[in-house]
């Protein structure tokens, strides 16, 4: 394989300089010669995925021979997934095992395109419709009720209590007519709002006040308004229990949990979460002609830190309700990880405040400075930075003070905090089932699940293995299996 290596890498030397292109093919050559050489020598396909775990993606590659583990087809996998602890750039930590099994899967059991763009908002394409059907099969959901702790029982194996506050009432002749409705409508697609209905909440008009005059939401874990104290009982409010909750607000609410199970408190402490920050641009200039050279809409990682990820999301303008006089012709996201403490500092009563100017002061010195790769028709040649007349302002302001229109976040609540997986911890995550309490099932991203990292993907099947643990069904679920079959294992390692 070294030879072979070598062999490409000489006929291709003349023609390196000044051809992009040709670069990254021998890059993407020589990250498939070093995985196929791994997968044999450290016997995957036999042993698991799981069994080369304990190295970093990086590691595992650059010891089978891969000169490519800085090339930007490997950073924009661990910027795709946040991988780094702490949320810093300089702690890049991904498992090897997680990392290859996720890369395999993409390259060969995709279906139609290894990447889909949603037709509109993730709440609206993938949660909305869930939230419909849950609901037309009679499920019944309680809005404004906020878990602050799981109460085991004198056991120390099952759960026994469940503490609640609710943070307001629905008016009754609301409850009446079937709860709460957390939707609206837009171009046909039931939507969330970023506000509740306060309209259907007793002394709606207060509690909105209450949140305004703080600056919090009811979302918020710094917001500590409650009316109303619940503790559902076992056998009389509840049998069984699925926690679908976070990991990174389990410190806050699972304790009792911890302390009367080594394993789960291994789990909470081991599967670690980072902060993660975006924002999103609407501009009256397309793609094309702010100066993007691709023909195909973008969607780009390992770009310039600490704003490493860009995708052009135009398509979903005829999904907005803009004016058309306002012009809207471009939208742009960005994401990235966030440098952050390892558990969400509840004590702080200012934090989320810090954090959101944090990345609002980021984000302007990135568009004062790096956009020009990116638009160099609508960016200053010297300085790097956006011109920005092009942003949408609906208030009409003038230079830097276009961007209040535009949108930013610090995702800081320990439930909005991305999950990680990083090298020797996929080994702590707990099976949907093995939660070590007899009554209490897990669901999320941040269980074992066979996929194993932060996604929606993973998020469905381990509900999916959750609700097989408690009613049997579905039997089989795609996607779930962690390793290659025993038969088609021993046949892929003979043929490699």
């Amino acid at each position: 394989a070294d030879e072979f290596r070598k062999g490409v890498e000489k006929a291709a030397a003349r023609e390196l300089k000044g051809n992009p292109g040709l670069r990254r093919k021998l890059e993407i050559f020589d990250l498939l010669l070093a995985t196929a050489r791994g997968l044999v020598v450290d016997r995957v396909l036999t042993r698991g995925f799981d069994s080369i775990d304990h190295y970093d993606a990086r590691e595992w590659l650059a010891r089978h021979g891969s000169r490519s583990t800085d090339s930007s087809l490997v950073r924009g996998m661990y910027d795709l997934v946040f991988a780094y602890t702490n949320g810093e750039l300089e702690k890049p930590s991904l498992g090897a095992g997680t990392a290859v099994r996720t890369l395999l899967r993409m390259i060969l059991t995709y279906k139609g395109s290894v990447v889909y763009k949603m037709q509109a908002g993730m709440g609206e394409i993938v949660f909305s419709p869930m939230f419909k059907s849950f609901q037309a099969a009679g499920v019944k959901f309680k809005f404004f009720h906020k878990v602050v702790n799981l109460g085991v029982g004198a056991d120390g194996r099952s759960i026994d209590s469940i503490d609640i506050d609710v943070q307001a009432r629905v008016k009754p002749e609301i409850e009446a007519q079937g709860g709460y409705e957390p939707l609206y409508t837009v171009g046909g697609i039931p939507c969330w709002p970023d506000t509740p209905f306060f309209g259907q909440l007793v002394d709606g008009d207060r509690l909105r006040a209450e949140l305004d005059r703080a600056g919090r939401s009811f979302e918020s874990c710094w917001w500590t308004g409650c009316e109303e104290k619940l503790k559902l009982r076992r056998g009389a409010d509840f049998d069984e229990v699925v926690l679908g909750i976070p990991v990174g607000a389990l410190p806050f609410i699972a304790t009792e949990l911890m302390d009367a199970n080594d394993r789960f408190r291994a789990m909470v402490e081991n599967v670690p979460t980072v902060q993660t920050q975006a924002f999103q641009l609407w501009m009256n200039r397309s793609v094309e002609e702010m100066g993007w050279l691709a023909k195909e809409p973008a969607i780009v990682g390992a770009y310039t830190e600490p704003i490493d990820t860009w995708a052009d999301l135009s398509h979903l303008i005829g999904r907005e309700a803009w004016l058309p006089e306002l012009g809207v012709k471009n939208i742009a996201y960005f994401c990235t990880a966030m440098p952050c403490p390892d558990t969400a500092p509840l004590e702080d009563p200012d934090y989320p405040e810090q954090q959101e100017a944090a990345v609002k002061r980021g984000v302007l010195e990135f568009l004062e400075t790096s956009t020009a790769p990116l638009w160099p028709n609508v960016s200053d040649e010297k300085t790097g930075g956006l011109d920005w007349e092009v942003l949408v302002d609906p208030q009409g302001r003038t230079g830097k003070e276009r961007f209040e229109a535009q949108y930013w976040c610090a995702n800081v609540d320990p439930s909005d905090r991305y999950v990680l997986s990083p090298k020797g911890t996929t080994k702590y995550r707990l099976r949907a089932d093995d939660s070590g309490f007899a009554n209490l099932y897990l669901a999320g991203d941040w269980t074992y699940n066979g996929i194993n990292l932060g996604c929606v993907e993973a998020a469905t099947v381990s509900g999916l293995q959750a609700g097989r643990a408690i009613g049997g069904y579905p039997k089989v679920i795609f996607g779930e299996e962690a390793e290659i079959q025993p038969a088609a294992a021993q046949a892929a390692q003979a043929a490699l």
